[in-house]
């Protein structure tokens, strides 16, 4: 549990918030996604690692997902369509 706190500790001290509904942390500044189960079967510095990847094209165009395995289209539309916040 301690851990997980310091997970979410990390990702809200960058600007990620949680989704309840769709069980993931997004931030709109950098439009990076990363799911709950990714977070939970990752380690802290591989999070980070990820939270500083450069992002490649159009930096408000695209979101990126960080999940265990990749999304389906559905899935990962629904997800964009959710966050779209602005």
């Amino acid at each position: 549990m301690i851990e997980l706190d310091s997970k979410s500790r990390l990702l809200e001290g960058s600007g990620y918030r949680y989704n309840f509904h769709r069980a993931v942390y997004f931030n709109p500044d950098t439009r990076k996604v990363f799911s709950a189960e990714f977070i939970d079967d990752h380690a802290p510095d591989e999070i980070a690692a990820r939270m500083e990847e450069p992002r490649n094209g159009d930096p408000g165009a695209v979101w990126r997902f960080y999940f265990n395995s990749p999304p389906p289209e559905s899935v990962r539309l629904a997800v964009e369509r959710a966050l779209d916040i602005g």
